[in-house]
């Protein structure tokens, strides 16, 4: 099996400089129109649903009731998406976060174009 490419220093400074850049009123968190900004800026090629689906599993409640999302959490989201496991266990794992693996089809897994 492949072994894992780490995300290199200087793709894991671009998601910090992101996260700053797009920390719009500098809290150190990103509420979901800052995440979708910062996501389309460092290329990730999400639909609007993937990336609601994607901020509603990282995102938590502040005082006020908003939803957003720490710089930590926004920092391993990135590191997830860029490296480059593509082993059968890691599929596996991918697949299982989207539903039961165990159901889903082929179609379950195609990338809309």
């Amino acid at each position: 099996p492949r072994t894992s490419e780490a995300v290199s220093e200087e793709k894991m400074q671009e998601f910090e400089d992101a996260f700053n850049h797009f920390d719009a009123n500098n809290n150190n968190y990103l509420e979901f129109d800052e995440f979708s900004a910062s996501l389309k800026a460092v290329g990730v090629p999400m639909t609007e649903d993937e990336e609601k689906a994607a901020f509603g599993e990282l995102a938590e409640e502040n005082e006020e009731g908003k939803m957003w999302i720490s710089r930590d959490k926004y920092v391993t989201f990135m590191r997830n998406m860029y490296e480059s496991a593509d082993n059968a266990e890691s599929v596996v794992k991918s697949v299982s976060q989207l539903g039961n693996p165990e159901k889903m089809t082929v179609a379950d897994l195609r990338i809309p174009r």
